[in-house]
């Protein structure tokens, strides 16, 4: 299996892929998130 990038990682902790989020809150996730 291929090793998770550190980035995408960072990305992945705190967020709940079997949950299902807002709008804004998914939104407000991703921003803080973002390294782009």
């Amino acid at each position: 299996m291929a090793k998770i990038a550190k980035r995408i990682a960072k990305t992945r902790e705190g967020i709940d892929p079997n949950k299902s989020y807002a709008l804004p809150e998914a939104l407000k996730l991703l921003k803080e998130r973002s390294s782009v």
